[in-house]
């Protein structure tokens, strides 16, 4: 164990040596009679307790304690002087870090016990500087952690009452402890009312709830969904999300909850529009067949007959003629027929080919001018080329039936991984927040549910006497 240092400051060489003689087993000790030269000790070392004469050549004891203590404020200093003089250490105590003041001749017992008190102080107040510090640094970085968690808390705040969903906190007594203003609103119940979750629910949907409120305490709770009468008689369907948390050292159940009523209609309008397609489908291709196909195979069938029938004195190569021309007819409204089901120029060439010929066959009617570009050059996956297909195929058949447009512009272009595809007409254009909200719009979310099956993002422009601006981004894989 390394001594402690203990330096001693006397203009009296015998003093310095019996000093050293007397205290150098137990202290590392550095003597002389010059101040300069004690300070440059001071300086170089790691001195805890400095013993100083009161009356020396250069300067006093006091006021050399009263410089130095300036730089080493830490260290002890002890007086000594051959003559007591009452004032003299009141000025020794007063003007510098003083902490014994001894008479000459000293004593070796007092002074070995005035050493090892300053050291013993030294080491404690250094000891408590480094746990203040220490207790500073924790303090500063619990201030920093609190300040962090009050931004946080606000953050927290300001999400939960700006959310668009129902969320709510409550304990294991089923009663409400926090809830934003849009679930208060949807309730009809006025902010701060002390409820209870069971107050709301219905004695089936009670039962419900009550089964799954134990599980939440224990396993992770899957998204549930229930109906949930509103205060107005409405029947509104609720995705509920629900977790526990830690709630003012209390855990609770954190519940965010959706409405999706609006979801599920239009679930249901889609599912009601799905089934009325594929019947209006039935009954055009009935109609087809019927109206189309029908009367020209009988046609067929009748001339047939009259070749058969010899007794007939029509002129067979006529009828051969007419036979054949009928056959021709035949095929065509097949192909037709065929095409509307499932256009084999996309299944044979590819989603040009079929956009061209879906132009050309609309042009010929000149009705509309129906423009198409495109910097497609090899094929896509095939249900990307059939979903842009029918996405084409149901912006044609909406400018054809409604727009009054004169003309409509095409345009698919590939651009590495990404296909823009970009479709307007110069129509009459529509209040687009009025038709989605029929079922006159489900033309345009059946265009976007497409997209959004590819993994694209689609934009729909519109308004009264503007046309239609419809773009769409792929992403090809």
């Amino acid at each position: 164990m390394e001594k402690e240092i203990v330096l001693y400051i006397d203009d009296d060489e015998t003093n310095l040596t019996l000093f050293t003689a007397i205290f150098e087993n137990d202290y590392q000790v550095l003597t002389t009679s010059d101040t300069t030269e004690a300070r440059q000790m001071m300086g170089n070392n790691e001195i805890k307790v400095a013993i100083v004469d009161l009356f020396m050549p250069q300067e006093s004891g006091t006021d050399f304690i009263e410089d130095v203590s300036k730089s080493y404020p830490d260290v002890f200093y002890i007086i000594l002087t051959s003559h007591y003089d009452l004032d003299a250490a009141l000025n020794a105590i007063n003007k510098g870090n003083t902490y014994r003041y001894l008479l000459k001749p000293w004593d070796t017992n007092e002074m070995r016990a005035s050493i090892n008190s300053a050291i013993f102080s030294y080491n404690l107040s250094i000891e408590n500087k480094r746990l203040f510090n220490e207790l500073k640094d924790k303090n500063t970085l619990l201030e920093k952690a609190l300040t962090q968690l009050k931004e946080r808390e606000t953050q927290f705040l300001k999400i939960f009452e700006a959310s668009n969903d129902a969320i709510i906190i409550y304990n294991a007594n089923k009663e409400i402890l926090m809830a934003n203003p849009v679930f208060y609103n949807f309730v009809q119940a006025k902010k701060g009312t002390r409820l209870k979750i069971t107050d709301l629910l219905s004695d089936k949907l009670l039962e419900i709830f009550e089964q799954r409120f134990q599980e939440i305490f224990t396993n992770p709770t899957p998204i549930f969904e229930y109906q949930l009468p509103a205060p107005n008689g409405e029947i509104r369907f609720i995705e509920a999300n629900s977790t526990t948390i830690n709630y003012y050292g209390e855990k609770v159940v954190l519940s965010i909850l959706r409405d999706i009523t609006e979801r599920k209609l239009m679930a249901q309008r889609i599912l009601n529009e799905v089934v009325q397609a594929e019947d209006r489908e039935r009954k055009r291709l009935a109609t087809d067949l019927h109206d189309g196909l029908g009367p020209t195979l009988s046609t067929l069938n009748m001339y047939i007959e009259w070749l058969a029938d010899k007794t007939r004195k029509e002129d067979s190569e006529e009828i051969l003629r007419l036979s054949r021309q009928t056959i021709k007819e035949a095929i065509t409204q097949l192909r037709s027929i065929s095409y509307n089901l499932s256009p084999h120029l996309l299944e044979k060439f590819g989603l040009n080919a079929a956009v061209q010929s879906l132009i050309d066959t609309m042009n010929e009617k000149g009705e509309i001018n129906f423009r198409f570009q495109s910097n497609l050059c090899e094929r896509l996956p095939h249900n990307c080329e059939s979903a842009l297909f029918w996405v084409i195929k149901e912006c044609i058949n909406n400018t054809q039936k409604h727009s009054k447009a004169k003309e409509s512009f095409i345009s698919l272009y590939l651009k590495n991984d990404l296909l823009y595809f970009d479709y307007a007409d110069n129509g009459v254009g529509f209040d687009y927040d009025t038709v989605k909200k029929n079922s006159m719009g489900m033309g345009l979310y059946n265009i976007q549910n497409r997209i959004q099956s590819l993994g694209g993002n689609s934009e729909i422009k519109t308004e009264t006497g503007k046309g239609i601006k419809i773009k769409a981004t792929i992403k090809i894989s």
